[in-house]
Parts: structure tokens; sequence; C-alpha cells
């Protein structure tokens, strides 16, 4: 079966090569790369480089939140609890 990266127009092509180094940055590090446009979200998606389901995920502006929550496990101001009834009680301090 023919990839679908043979059916992208010479544009496409460029923004698919764009959409690779990107992918592979966010992969590396996560808080000092940037997400898709969601233009090379859908030429990636497109050829097979990401789930068409997931293109969301990898724009940038998902990607900033992603980013945000890094940052807030990094600082410490993630939580976890043994039971949904300690998560109750933090929330009522």
């Amino acid at each position: 079966m023919p990839s679908e990266e043979m059916y992208l127009s010479p544009a496409e092509h460029k923004i698919l090569i764009r959409a690779r180094a990107k992918i592979e940055r966010v992969q590396r590090d996560l808080l000092h790369s940037k997400g898709l446009t969601r233009e090379e979200a859908r030429v990636g998606a497109k050829a097979g480089l990401i789930d068409p389901d997931q293109t969301y995920w990898w724009t940038e502006e998902r990607q900033e939140g992603e980013r945000a929550a890094a940052r807030d496990v990094l600082a410490g101001r993630v939580h976890t609890f043994s039971s949904v009834e300690m998560l109750v009680s933090d929330f009522k301090r």
C-alpha cells in the first residue's frame, strides 16, 4: 500500500518537514519546544505521521498547556492523594 506521503503536494512536503522537526523537539524537550500549527498538524495526519484523532494535542495551543502542566509538576504544585476522601479534605482547606 503506498504511503499517504506520496500524495502530498510540494507545499505539503515542506510543511511535513517542519512538522516532523517540531514533533521530534516536543518529544525530546517538551518545556522548550513549540507545537504544530493547525496546517502542520493536518499535513502530519494526512501523511500518517500523527493520528488524525490526536492532531489537536500536537498544536501549539495545546502544547502551551502541556508546558504549563510540566512546569507545575517541576515546581511541586501537583499533589497526589491516596483516597478520594484525602482529595476532598484538601479542597476544603
